[in-house]
């Protein structure tokens, strides 16, 4: 596959070019060049995958391609799946979960094996140059609910034109607080309520629930828009 290929390769790129713009896909790019597919499984650092095999499911008229299967390193076999847009053939999601995917995505605490704890730390610092917002997003969302809804959130926050005027009206840890929790209810995940993000953020609930129509505004979070 081409985005696998690309990345033994290490050719960011590519790689970015195969990606859905303002995506979970592409925030994993822009957090480990690239690398990024490699952590976004649960890859070991130098570890490469050796040989694949993928299933596509082909999907109904609107929703995104799902191609899944496992990787294997020579240390170990990880599941993964990809996400992509039917036509233009671009990866939204780079997952570390195998089989079927729903509406709603799964809980990085699912994962069994050696990409588990990978998926909550033990990742190495970002490459990339963090803004306030996102710096947040990485230390509190990422142990709390996993990469997976980390790069949502990211993916959310990356993708507001007006990120700079937000940051000079609201605190960063209410604009981070407020990201994760609407991500989070739209991922399906339990127990992202405003009363449990905003304590992981020291903040009050109301500022999370006061930020929230401002967002969705910028955002339009739906179905089919999860970040």
């Amino acid at each position: 596959m081409d985005l696998w290929s690309a990345a033994s390769q290490h050719n960011q790129r590519a790689l970015r070019r195969m990606c859905t713009p303002d995506s979970p896909a592409a925030a994993a790019i822009r957090l480990f060049d690239a690398d990024g597919p490699a952590r976004a499984v649960g890859l070991g650092p130098n570890e490469n995958p050796e040989s694949l095999t993928s299933g596509t499911l082909v999907p109904r008229r609107g929703e995104p391609a799902t191609t899944a299967g496992y990787l294997e390193t020579g240390r170990g076999r990880y599941s993964y799946m990809l996400r992509w847009q039917v036509g233009v053939r671009l990866a939204s999601e780079i997952l570390p979960f195998g089989g079927i995917m729903l509406d709603r995505l799964p809980s990085a605490r699912w994962l069994f094996g050696p990409a588990g704890p990978r998926m909550f730390g033990g990742l190495p610092e970002p490459e990339a140059d963090l803004d306030p917002v996102a710096i947040r997003l990485w230390r509190k969302a990422l142990p709390a609910n996993g990469l997976p809804l980390t790069l949502r959130c990211l993916a959310a926050w990356w993708r507001i034109g007006d990120a700079d005027a937000l940051l000079a009206a609201h605190r960063p840890s209410a604009l981070a607080a407020a990201i994760h929790r609407m991500v989070g209810y739209r991922a399906g995940e339990a127990g992202v309520t405003h009363d449990s993000v905003a304590a992981l953020y020291r903040i009050e609930a109301d500022c999370t629930r006061s930020l929230t129509p401002l967002l969705q505004a910028r955002l339009q979070l739906a179905a089919a828009q999860p970040w």
